[in-house]
């Protein structure tokens, strides 16, 4: 699988469709358990999995390895969504530290996930 045009329109229509009846449903005074439920059935959809993989690596720190040094590439579409089968018991990692460099000789701290972390 690879990032066909045709595919990635299609998911990213569903997964607008999705958030406008979660926006809705918190915006009327439809019970909370509800809009958690439309939630959790976009985070647990091909198309939302999809829609967020081709976030992160179309982002500009695609190339930056977390903690595990790990980096996916496009060709990796279908080992990526084999790990993102089990969203229920899923568990993050940690984060990996990088100081950056401010104006006033100052670093501040900036936390860089792993890769499955951030899709």
């Amino acid at each position: 699988m690879s990032f066909n045009k045709e595919v990635f329109s299609r998911a990213e229509d569903t997964v607008r469709k999705c958030q406008n009846d979660i926006t809705r449903a918190a915006e009327g005074n439809i019970h909370s358990a509800e809009v958690k439920q439309l939630q959790k059935a976009l985070i647990r959809s091909d198309e939302g999995k999809l829609v967020a993989i081709k976030a992160v690596l179309t982002n500009k720190g695609k190339n930056t390895p977390g903690p595990d040094g790990i980096v996916f590439k496009e060709k990796d579409l279908e080992n990526i969504m084999k790990q993102l089968k089990n969203v229920r018991t899923y568990r993050c990692g940690g984060v990996r530290r990088v100081f950056i460099p401010k104006g006033n000789n100052k670093v501040r701290p900036l936390g860089i996930p792993n890769m499955i972390d951030r899709i």
